[in-house]
Parts: C-alpha cells; sequence; structure tokens
C-alpha cells in the first residue's frame, strides 16, 4: 500500500473516510496534465496501413469484406456491429500541442463508444500500452477522442468537465485536438481522459478495487413484441432475476472491467440488495456507510444544471461504480457528458406524422415522425427524473419505455436531509462556477481557442457526400447562441437517431433563472461552528461564546418560523421568526442563555457534539463535531476534493467559509 493509501485507511479507522483525494497530488496526474491543455488546441497525426485506414473510418466496409457475423453474435443483446468495429489497428503517432511533442509507434487505435460506431463522425480511442507495455503518453496509457457529433459548438463535455472539476468531483480531463489520419483531416475531437487504473489511482487513491462500467443496452427487435419492438435495458440498479448480474445484458448493462474484477459482482449485488430491500429506518443508519452519499448529490446536481439526459437519473447510462477497498464503500462517478447543455435526444411526444409521409426520393423518410423536444433548460428540479416521461416519435417503439424508477435517487431523496443537500448544492453550483457570466466567458475562451481550428478543418477536411458532420465557421459561431429556444418541432430519424438542441450561452441563462423559483422553500442549513471562542466576534451581550452559523443558500429571504435546532438526543429548541436573506448567513450563540436574547440557545455545545437542525418535524441537516478542536477553530461545510466538512484556522462568520 502507498502511503497515501495508509493514510485514508488511518482516517477510514477512525471514523473519517474520504471520498476522494485531491488529485493534485499524484504526480503521474500532474504530468499528465501537460495532455489536456486548454490553452491550446493540440494536433494528432496517425499513420497506419492504408486498407486498415479504410476500415476504420468507414467500418461498414468489414461487413462486405469478410460477410456477416456468427448468428450467435446476432441473436445476442451484443450490438452486431461491434463484431465488425470492437477492433484495434496498429499505428504510429505524431502528439503535439504548445508544451510538448512527442511520436510514439507500435500503438494502438479503434472505434469507441456504442452509438457513434453507427453515425458518420465517429469517435476513437488510443491505446498506446496494447502492443508495448512500455509506451504511455506522459504517464497516460489510453485516452478518448470524442467526436460530439451531436454538438457544433464543440465544447458541452468540456465545459461539464470544467464544472465537475470546479465542485471537486471525479471527473474525466478534456482538452481539444484536430485529428489526423494518413494525412487526411478527420475532424476536430475532445481529448478526453480515459477511465482506467490510472484515473482510479489519482482520485481515489488505489486502482485495487473492483470497476463496474454502467451502461443502457438496446436488445434488437423481436416478435412478438414485448412492450415494444425495442427492449431497452437499463442499469437502473433495480433487483434482478438471482441477482445475476453478470448474465444480464450479457454483461453489458453491469459491465465488469474485467482487469479490476477483484472481487467480481458480489459488492454490486450487495449494494443493489441493500438499495432495495433495507427498511427505512436501515437505509437512514447506513447508506453513508455504504456508498458516498454527498459526492453522487453533487454530481446529480450538476446533471440537473446540465441538462444531462444520459446520465444514471433518466437514462441508466453514462456512469461508473467502484468498490473502493480503502473506504470500502462504493464510489459514483460519470463517464461522457456530451448530451448536455441544450441537446435533447428524447422528444416529448408524437404530434403527426411528418408531411409528405412517403417520398419515393427519399426511401427513409416514411419512418420519420415529428415530436415536441423536451426543454431540459426549464424542467423542474423538483420532479427531475423520467417518470412520466416517454420517447417521442417512433423511438417509443422501438426502444420501450424509458425506466421509471431509479431506487438510488428515489431512496436518497426520500431522505429530507439528502433533498436539502442536493438543492443547495444546486444553488451553490448555480451561484458559482455555473454562474451564466462564468460560463459565457468560459464557453466564449473555448470559441476563441476553437475558431483556427474549425478554420483548418473547413479548408483541409476529407470531403466525401456522405460524411454527413459538415462544420462550417459560421455554424461553428451560431451553435453558441443559436437557436435561442428549443426548436417546436425536429424531424427525429428513428434509426439513425435525431436530436435537437438549444444555445449553450441562452441555455445556461435559462437554466439558472428557473432554477432559482424551483428550488425548495427551505433548504437552511448549517454551515460552520465554534466551540471554543476565546478571540472571536462578540454577541449582544459583549460576550464571546460558542456559537453556529445558519446559511440559506436559496436566492429569497426565508423565515426561521418552523426551524428548531438539537443538541445530541436533547429538546428541539425553536428557532425566533427572524428572516435570513437570500443567499445570507445567521449566527445563533451556544452559550446557554436564552434570557439574553432571541438568538441565545439554551444549551451549549462541545466537541463530538452532533448539531441537528429540524423544519416542521423533519431533519433538516446535521453535523458531528470532531474529537478535538483548538480554541478559536471553527468546523464547517466547503466543497473538497476529501469530502465536504473540515477544520477551519479562521472561521469566517458572515461570509463563505
Amino acid at each position: 500500500m502507498t502511503g497515501r493509501g495508509i493514510l485514508v485507511a488511518s482516517l477510514v479507522m477512525c471514523g473519517v473516510a474520504w471520498a476522494v483525494i485531491n488529485p493534485y497530488t499524484d504526480q503521474n496526474f500532474v504530468r499528465s496534465q501537460r495532455v489536456f491543455d486548454t490553452a491550446s488546441v493540440a494536433r494528432i497525426e496517425i499513420t497506419m496501413d492504408p486498407h486498415e485506414a479504410l476500415l476504420l473510418l468507414e467500418p461498414d466496409r468489414v461487413k462486405r469484406e469478410f460477410g456477416p457475423p456468427p448468428k450467435e453474435v446476432v441473436e445476442s443483446i451484443r450490438q452486431p456491429w461491434w463484431y465488425y468495429t470492437d477492433v484495434l489497428y496498429r499505428c504510429s503517432m505524431v502528439f503535439s500541442n504548445r508544451l510538448f511533442m512527442t511520436r510514439l509507434d507500435n500503438i494502438g487505435i479503434g472505434l469507441r463508444g456504442n452509438n457513434s460506431r453507427r453515425l458518420p463522425k465517429k469517435s476513437y480511442k488510443l491505446d498506446f500500452d496494447h502492443f508495448d507495455q512500455r509506451l504511455h503518453l506522459e504517464t497516460l496509457r489510453k485516452v478518448k477522442l470524442l467526436a460530439e457529433a451531436k454538438d457544433r459548438s464543440l465544447i458541452r463535455s468540456a465545459l461539464a468537465s470544467y464544472v465537475g472539476q470546479e465542485i471537486k468531483i471525479p471527473m474525466y480531463r478534456a482538452g481539444f485536438t484536430l485529428l489526423y489520419i494518413n494525412g487526411k483531416c478527420v475532424g476536430i475531437y475532445l481529448l478526453a481522459e480515459q477511465e482506467n487504473g490510472d484515473f482510479l489511482s489519482s482520485r481515489f487513491g488505489t486502482s485495487g478495487g473492483t470497476l463496474y462500467n454502467m451502461r443502457k443496452v438496446t436488445r434488437w427487435p423481436r416478435w412478438p413484441p414485448r412492450g415494444g419492438m425495442g427492449i431497452l435495458e437499463e442499469a437502473s440498479l433495480l433487483l434482478r432475476e438471482g441477482n445475476d448480474y453478470d448474465r444480464y445484458g450479457r454483461g453489458l448493462v453491469y459491465e465488469l472491467d474485467r482487469d479490476k474484477a477483484r472481487a467480481g459482482y458480489g459488492p454490486l449485488s450487495n449494494f443493489i440488495g441493500f438499495l432495495n430491500l433495507a427498511p427505512t429506518d436501515q437505509f437512514v443508519a447506513e447508506i453513508e456507510q455504504r456508498f458516498n452519499v454527498e459526492g453522487f448529490l453533487r454530481y446529480q446536481a450538476l446533471e440537473i444544471l446540465l441538462g444531462n439526459g444520459d446520465g444514471y437519473w433518466f437514462a441508466g447510462n453514462n456512469y461508473f461504480l467502484f468498490d473502493d477497498p480503502l473506504t470500502r464503500r462504493m464510489e459514483f462517478f460519470a463517464r461522457d457528458m456530451s448530451n448536455t447543455l441544450g441537446i435533447d435526444e428524447l422528444g416529448k411526444r408524437t404530434i403527426r406524422p411528418a408531411k409528405d409521409f412517403w417520398d419515393p426520393q427519399d426511401i427513409k423518410r416514411w419512418l420519420r415522425m415529428s415530436t415536441v423536444a423536451m426543454d431540459w433548460s426549464s424542467r423542474d428540479v423538483r420532479a427531475w427524473g423520467p417518470r412520466g416521461i416517454k420517447w417521442g416519435g417512433v423511438h417509443r417503439w422501438y426502444w420501450g419505455p424509458l425506466v421509471q424508477e431509479k431506487p438510488l435517487v428515489d431512496r436518497l431523496l426520500g431522505v429530507r436531509r439528502y433533498r436539502r443537500m442536493l438543492h443547495q448544492y444546486l444553488a451553490d453550483i448555480a451561484a458559482g462556477p455555473f454562474a451564466p457570466s462564468n460560463m459565457e466567458a468560459r464557453a466564449r475562451y473555448y470559441q476563441r481557442l476553437l475558431a483556427p481550428a474549425v478554420e483548418e478543418y473547413e479548408r483541409n477536411c476529407w470531403k466525401r457526400d456522405e460524411l454527413g458532420y459538415d462544420l462550417t465557421r459560421r455554424k461553428f459561431d451560431a451553435a453558441f447562441e443559436e437557436p435561442d429556444r428549443y426548436r417546436p418541432l425536429q424531424i427525429i430519424d428513428p434509426i439513425w437517431g435525431g436530436f435537437v438542441c438549444m444555445g449553450v450561452i441562452p441555455f445556461v441563462s435559462n437554466r439558472v433563472a428557473t432554477l432559482k423559483e424551483q428550488l425548495d422553500e427551505m433548504i437552511v442549513g448549517l454551515n460552520e461552528v465554534v466551540v471554543r471562542n476565546t478571540t472571536g466576534v462578540t454577541n449582544d451581550i459583549g460576550e464571546r461564546s460558542a456559537w453556529v452559523e445558519l446559511y440559506n443558500a436559496s436566492f429569497r429571504e426565508v423565515s426561521c418560523a418552523g426551524l428548531g435546532l438539537q443538541r445530541n438526543d436533547g429538546a428541539v429548541w425553536a428557532l425566533p421568526a427572524v428572516r435570513i436573506g437570500a443567499r445570507g448567513y445567521l449566527l445563533v450563540w451556544l452559550d446557554g442563555k436564552p434570557g439574553a436574547g432571541p438568538l441565545h440557545a439554551p444549551f451549549e455545545v462541545a466537541v463530538r457534539d452532533t448539531l441537528r437542525l429540524w423544519w416542521q418535524g423533519e431533519e433538516l441537516d446535521r453535523i458531528t463535531l470532531p474529537a478535538t478542536l483548538a480554541p478559536n477553530q471553527s468546523y464547517g461545510r466547503k466543497m473538497e476534493w476529501t469530502g465536504y466538512e473540515r477544520r477551519f484556522v479562521t472561521p469566517t462568520p458572515g461570509r463563505a467559509n
């Protein structure tokens, strides 16, 4: 075990289970930052066998050259086109950006992703150590080249990565690159970090646990249909018959990373069983020992703000669960975040067939239907999940219904304390890194950075009539602001997929504006506590005493009427009906002198105490003080890589910690 692993293990034994570590303490992470430099657009030049390059760029040729796949592949849940495309080809690569330039020979390149394999612009993976285990790119063994085929701005996934790192959750790093294959300019790609052992080591301090890759998979149409032509299998974490998650979906829905298969499906089966079967009292008492709740809620807040319809909550897709052997609990982190910031793949419902239902000049057109786009920028955060939502157009017959139950979210948000925490994160992120001014500045920065690359691609792109993903400077610039709202109707092709979108900048502005009206009425929480106050602030009777700070994260003023404060298991003290301003603070003195004023609690506080905040009979928040706190040292809340609670050498009453 590394020194960092010993430190984390010792903290676990002391009762402080850290969720993640600061990745900037990892030397390999710091060194590999040069690859994801966001001050320049990298250039990747691939040289490979011309015939293999043709098969890579046009994988449909493989079927013509090598014939149909075996019967067992066609009949399996694994998409048949994977039979042709799940191949790594040998190649050489020259990588360059403003910081360094290097050449690697005998590396592997192949297609990646699911839907992207069917689209004209495909995503790729670069595997540096597949053929030679000594090779790496600045300590990285693999990277992803994401096509971002639905996003003409090319920046949505990069913005998601930026905000995720700002709120300090495990998130892939991302940059941009121009890709050339045998001298052909293939496109501008998102250069993204692969979630492998290197990723786990830098975020969790170990790669020795068990990693599960969670995705949705569509069974091919069958007869007779069961609820639809297609059967959509989601990683929704619902119980499966016999707890057989290995065979379910032929191992693709809950895919076990074979390189991290330390404990097989046992930890996942136990976790899903607990989620679905534990009584409420047991669930509330044990969930934080089994799962990193706080980190998961940070991620869900980010998913709501980004309008992500392809994550766990909606689609049961595109996420990982990691059984961390150091903290002995499950960790959650996302994979791709491309269907965000205004992209809608679902459609809301069928309206009517398209005009000219049969068009002999376009044989696919009769399959198309018009649908209403779902407005992700104003969807109510209090009812965010898929309940009541159906696929639009022909999608609902082809793929079947969305899975309505998502037990990980449903059970957590059934606990009032966790729901308050989610809404506080929504408010804090919307007022911080996701604030419209900040997001627009970041988006414009990326726009200026990418503009020369877009012009180079427009001049030198590998032109084919059927390429299908033309990108011009005009279309690129327009994607940031146009359209300023979702189009009311959009033709969606049920075979190749379709989507509607909203400009990146108006999406952020509208999402934050509507969020402010949708947050729960009461999301006041405990923000900071001082037990021994000898040199700090004085109260209204001129004394220095212990205090607790309440924080109103919402964007409206609230009354404390109905709030109650409790020490350990003592009586609940009702707070006076004073008001806390929008995103404001209130000090309550813990001096045991209720006669001194309305904000003086009838009890004192000591180390190891647990303070609870109640609202209308429900526990709204709690904070347990550590065993030791130095005089004038506070304990409070702040988003950190290592969790949400920490000591502060300098207390900050009345302002952010």
